[in-house]
């Protein structure tokens, strides 16, 4: 892991770039349970990398095409409905924090978009989360979480990743509003979870953005970034998204490591989410709300969140 992400620095780089702030809050939904925060921090570099570059061996990579490294630090944290008592709530999701380092390569042309990524984490407390979330929380004037002395005991985490999207524009004529259409894919496999999951979101704006799936979670993989900059780069637009997915869980950490509270992992989820970008040379903000349906069969629950992004594009 370690030896790949040091050859994801070392790789060349362009002297433009994409920095992100990405914070997820589920007060942002008008909840507070679940998934309840998340921030992430990414930095997109454009590549120089010649025809013999090893990456290229890569399936869906061509030599040809744009191409792009990103690193990512993020923390993200989950708690129980009851966040007043000290007392385990064993019915209800435990109290968990993770902190990760990712690395990811990247390359698109035209409407197709692959990329592969590596992540390692912690989760426990050296993840941090619950002095983050005791500080939003004081920040926002919201309830102090009492319950962090029962959280999911330390475990390191190491995972790799494939992602690809395919986009589809709508003809339009001069002066109406642009169009897409775009499906993505993610899997993923390693200690913490494996995955696959499948969705399409639908655009419509003015000088959209050239990023295939603006999907700017903090707990996700930055795929927004990814031709941020390479498409409308000098005018200013908007657009409204909507979208749906739909995941597969084989396997989740939490389903061997719950005890001693209750927690049976759903093999299928789905995901629905909509949201508003505003875009200008150089700056892009984005709003985003979120839902999927219970992670567990033990909670019956929804999880609602919302995003807000920040982006800026270097030249």
């Amino acid at each position: 892991m370690l030896p790949v992400l040091a050859l994801l620095l070392a790789m060349p780089a362009r002297a433009d770039g994409v920095f992100d702030i990405s914070w997820d809050n589920d007060l942002l939904a008008g909840t507070d349970q679940g998934y309840t925060n998340g921030i992430r921090f990414s930095y997109l570099d454009a590549l120089d990398l010649d025809d013999s570059s090893p990456w290229h061996a890569l399936p869906g990579f061509d030599a040809q095409a744009e191409q792009a490294a990103v690193w990512s630090l993020q923390q993200y944290m989950v708690t129980p409905e009851d966040i007043t008592t000290t007392a385990p709530v064993f019915d209800d999701l435990p109290y968990l924090g993770y902190l990760g380092i990712s690395g990811s390569i990247w390359n698109w042309q035209g409407d197709r978009l692959s990329g592969y990524g590596l992540t390692l984490g912690v989760i426990g407390p050296n993840s941090g989360a619950e002095n983050t979330q005791r500080q939003v929380h004081r920040l926002i004037g919201s309830t102090i979480p009492q319950g962090w002395d029962n959280q999911i005991g330390e475990a390191w985490t190491l995972g790799v990743a494939h992602y690809g999207a395919i986009r589809y524009r709508f003809n339009t004529a001069p002066g109406d509003l642009e169009k897409q259409w775009v499906w993505g894919y993610e899997t993923t496999a390693g200690n913490w979870i494996v995955n696959a999951q499948l969705g399409g979101i639908f655009r419509i704006g003015r000088n959209i953005p050239g990023n295939f799936i603006p999907d700017y979670s903090g707990r996700s993989a930055p795929v927004a970034l990814p031709g941020l900059y390479s498409a409308n780069a000098t005018q200013s637009g908007w657009s409204f998204f909507a979208g749906a997915a739909i995941e597969a869980v084989p396997y989740a950490y939490l389903e061997d490591h719950h005890e001693p509270f209750v927690y049976e992992q759903e093999r299928l989820i789905g995901h629905v989410g909509f949201g508003l970008n505003w875009y200008t040379p150089g700056f892009d903000v984005t709003l985003i709300l979120r839902a999927n349906s219970n992670v567990s069969e033990t909670r019956p629950d929804p999880l609602r969140y919302g995003t807000i992004a920040f982006t800026w594009t270097l030249e």
